[in-house]
């Protein structure tokens, strides 16, 4: 998915593949079990603007969950 997109660029194509992977892999439990153990987590983008962060796409996915305590963006 990613190679593609840096083929392509098509964030259109990417993004919706993106954010259903973030379902799939159920990333609210995995964000849970790995960022508790931290004092305080948070998602760092190296993009230089949030319109084409994957990260973002995350931060956004566990927005309004018990995962959203540990989001900093």
């Amino acid at each position: 998915m990613l190679r593609r997109y840096k083929a392509d660029h098509d964030w259109l194509v990417y993004e919706p593949a993106y954010r259903a992977l973030i379902t799939e892999r159920d990333m609210r439990k995995v964000w849970m079990e790995t960022a508790s153990g931290f004092q305080q987590p948070c998602l760092l983008c190296v993009e230089k603007t949030a319109e084409h962060c994957h990260r973002r796409l995350l931060g956004e996915a566990l927005r309004g969950s018990e995962a959203d305590k540990l989001v900093h963006l």
